[in-house]
């Protein structure tokens, strides 16, 4: 007989009920059940805010830690024979308390620790389950000890005794809305008697491809384990087994052939394999299925010149972001929200997310989403800029059970590749000029590292970052996070003098979003960049006097030469459209310097993916999901099949060209320069094939075998080039890859242009596409359509030039594609036929 060993689940999701009342006015249910209070339907899982602030003043929302917030629901249950009832709580935010029937069963001082009761005793067959949320701001104003240093990052530096998430309480750049609530799931189980307590198959491969796996199981005094299997993909192990007290220990290993591994899906296919264990138990067979798994080698390189990942014997350029969360609101967000920001993601060549310790640890869809398309994960452990009280003992015993269930968690998905024990501690202690034996202390040094070595063997640890140099925030040594370009103001040149190695957190920019997401910031209202409702949604820091729509105003002017304060005041819709295109430049340019070769850059993570509310946030797409300009400017920067200009300065034009995929690519190479957006003023051209898994310089003097001074740097006479264009064809010659360089400024005026074509056709997999020629240079060319996504948006097109882009319906796919084409240089758009 062949059983599902799996326990009976019962989500405890329906009919939940809140009510606020004064902090600390109701000490329990009796007393709650004594007044008459206005209660609301309420989601779980989910927050206060999900239901006070939705749909209210987001800049300036009611305070929802000031009260406390208590939750109610009824529920039956039935008795399971020989199974033991659990409540299961996966996220209380943050002080709770939990009655069933009366009976308190759990108080809670952490949202990131789960938690499990079993309540044998106080079940029954018609429940209610009641828990308070009690008032943060009433626990904060507890007298402490005071910290070695403070932090401008929050207000309330009391929030390092506390084990909750910093959204909401960051004032720079995160709206005042705090999670309050069972932020995830409630579920009532029952545990078999034949229980799977632990679950370990280790997906970080030896050198030699092997891997190992354990589990422990408990069985009912008188039975035994007669034989056990370990099911993974088309292999079958069979496993040890040995008795260790009370629980049965099974262990195995096995090898994952080269042709089964994961990919990140910029190098190859992200592989899963379904995994399967089977016991059988005097005659009976429990079957658990364990999901599908991803198996890996991985390590990292680390020497001066170098800080690499390494995956499957090849070194990677990492590229990505920053994740912040699916939905202020709820956190999690739904699943096709979820989903969608993450296809969006990898369709932009990401190939890292970085979660940061100012976040949250992310659901298992979400790291499900990632093994899935084949995106790493980069784990921060929720601690940042504050000075931990992990000398004392009872925060030091909460915080490593956190760790140890986290680690726990994410040890079976494939996608985490990097544990880093807090952002920016170590930078924050030297900043403030402490000594350096308060940069960082035993917790984040060993504990950390200790936990992730037993229960996620193979992943790398970092104790903080930035870390690594004379001081955490040195550039050219170790962990980075780099603003030179940027906050910092640097022209972008710096970028190729910095020697960055690896940075998890850099560029980060005020971009602005689409005039959709505009149009609901000012209520269909004109455009006003002094608004305070705009004001309120350009990051900052908060103890600057400047915030980041002034470091791109100072790119905005560098690169289109334009007085940005006197544009905006005049003509503040062309303030927009540069500078909704600027900062993407700015990070193609950069990227581009990263990427070349012999630069010792391998891993780059802006600062943010998306933005927390609609505006001109750090996000590379908006709240809805909705990518900006800047999104389109990543996801060529980030191509697998590239070719990229940089800027030597007096060595002229190099060209970098990129072949990230596992085959060698025939392509031509040609490079061309214009004068006037229309007249060719230099043209060569190149066959040549890319090995696989490489990335080559090129020299544009060398090709061209004379001098042209493309980057104008001898200024011998008047400029003779506006635009150089590189671009890579396939051996049939179709557009792969194109970059544009502009060698001395971006400057444009809208003009008049004949002959421009866009028309809609069919791609041969049935997709519609839009076909567009230009007889002349257009600059950021933007397709509008409201039915339609544009593969590539905000992009250049040569004089002369043919570009397919194909375009995803938003909804209905046969709702035919309707729009028109606008450019900075274009006068009037043009409509598509």
């Amino acid at each position: 007989m062949d059983v599902s060993a799996t326990d009976c689940l019962i989500p405890l999701d329906a009919d939940w009920q809140l009510v606020r009342a004064s902090a600390d006015s109701i000490a329990n249910p009796t007393e709650l059940l004594s007044q008459v209070l206005p209660w609301q339907a309420a989601y779980v899982p989910g927050t206060v805010a999900q239901v006070m602030l939705k749909n209210s003043d987001h800049t300036h929302p009611q305070s929802l830690t000031e009260d406390d917030w208590w939750y109610r629901c009824h529920f039956t249950a039935d008795a399971v024979e020989q199974a033991m009832p659990v409540l299961h709580f996966a996220g209380l935010a943050t002080i709770a308390q939990v009655w069933l029937n009366g009976v308190l069963i759990l108080e809670s001082r952490n949202m990131f620790l789960p938690q499990q009761v079993v309540v044998t005793e106080c079940l029954q067959a018609t429940n209610e389950l009641v828990i308070c949320f009690r008032s943060l701001a009433q626990a904060l104003r507890q007298k402490r000890p005071r910290p070695r240093w403070k932090t401008n990052l929050v207000n309330q530096q009391q929030l390092r005794w506390v084990r909750t998430t910093l959204l909401g309480h960051i004032p720079g750049w995160c709206p005042p809305i705090t999670p309050v609530g069972p932020w995830r799931s409630i579920t009532l189980r029952y545990r078999s008697s034949v229980e799977l307590v632990k679950s370990h198959i280790q997906q970080i491969l030896t050198a030699e491809g092997e891997f190992t796996a354990e589990f422990d199981v408990q069985l009912p005094p008188s039975q035994r384990i007669s034989a056990a299997h370990l099911y993974i993909g088309n292999q079958t192990l069979s496993l040890k087994i040995e008795l260790n007290g009370a629980m049965t220990v099974l262990t195995g290993r096995g090898i994952i052939d080269a042709d089964q591994r994961w990919w990140p899906h910029t190098h190859g296919k992200p592989q899963r394999l379904a995994c399967r264990l089977t016991i059988t138990v005097a005659g009976q067979v429990y079957t658990w299925e364990l999901g599908a798994r991803g198996f890996k080698q991985q390590r990292w390189l680390s020497s001066d010149n170098q800080l690499a990942l390494q995956v499957n014997g090849e070194t990677l350029f990492c590229r990505g972001a920053c994740w912040t969360v699916a939905d202020i609101f709820t956190l999690d967000g739904s699943e096709d929200s979820l989903r969608r920001s993450l296809v969006l993601a990898r369709d932009a060549g990401i190939n890292m997310l970085r979660i940061g310790g100012t976040m949250i640890y992310e659901s298992d869809n979400f790291y499900q989403l990632c093994d899935e398309l084949g995106i790493l994960v980069w784990q921060d452990f929720m601690f940042a800029n504050m000075d931990y009280p992990v000398d004392d003992t009872d925060f030091h015993q909460q915080v490593l059970a956190e760790a140890h269930a986290q680690v726990a968690r994410l040890s079976r998905f494939v996608c985490v590749s990097v544990y880093c024990g807090n952002s920016e501690v170590q930078q924050q202690s030297a900043m403030m000029g402490m000594p350096r034996e308060y940069w960082s202390n035993g917790f984040f040094d060993a504990d950390l590292a200790e936990v992730c070595q037993q229960r996620h063997p193979g992943v790398m640890y970092f104790p903080s970052t930035p870390c690594g140099g004379a001081l955490p925030f040195t550039i050219s040594e170790g962990l980075a996070h780099y603003y030179g370009v940027g906050a910092y103001k640097r022209a972008l040149s710096d970028a190729a003098v910095a020697s960055v190695k690896f940075t998890p957190e850099t560029l980060g920019f005020s971009h602005i979003p689409e005039p959709e997401t505009v149009d609901k910031i000012f209520n269909g209202a004109l455009f006003a960049t002094h608004h305070p409702d705009w004001k309120a949604r350009v990051p900052r820091d908060s103890s600057a006097g400047w915030d980041f729509e002034d470091v791109r105003d100072y790119y905005l002017a560098l690169l289109f030469q334009v007085d940005p304060i006197a544009l905006r005041s005049h003509d503040p819709q062309r303030y927009l459209e540069l500078s909704r295109v600027v900062t993407g430049e700015v990070i193609q340019r950069v990227f581009a310097i990263w990427r070349s070769a012999g630069h010792p850059c391998q891993g780059a993570l802006v600062w943010f993916y998306k933005d927390l509310l609609p505006g001109a946030g750090w996000g590379i797409v908006d709240s809805d999901n909705q990518p900006k300009a800047v999104y389109y400017a990543f996801k060529r920067a980030a191509k697998n099949l590239a070719v990229y200009c940089v800027d030597r300065g007096l060595d002229g034009l190099s060209l970098t060209l990129v072949n990230e995929t596992e085959q060698a690519q025939a392509v031509t190479l040609e490079v061309t320069a214009y004068k006037a957006g229309h007249i060719e003023t230099l043209k060569a051209a190149r066959v040549l094939t890319l090995s696989p898994r490489t990335t080559i310089g090129i020299s544009v003097d060398e090709l061209l075998g004379y001098f042209a001074d493309l980057t104008y740097s001898y200024r011998f006479g008047p400029r003779q080039h506006d635009l150089v264009s590189a671009r890579l064809l396939d051996a049939q010659g179709q557009w792969l890859h194109e970059d544009f360089y502009f060698p001395t400024s971006y400057a444009v005026t809208p003009q008049k242009i004949d002959g421009i074509t866009v028309e809609v056709i069919a791609l041969a997999d049935g997709r519609a596409a839009l076909k567009i020629f230009t007889p002349m240079f257009l600059q950021s060319v933007r397709l509008e359509c409201k039915t339609h996504r544009a593969e590539d948006n905000y992009f250049h097109l040569a004089p002369n030039a043919t570009r397919v882009i194909a375009m995803e319906p938003l909804a209905d796919a046969a709702v035919p594609v309707k729009g028109y084409l606008e450019a900075l240089n274009l006068l009037e758009p043009v409509r598509v036929r």
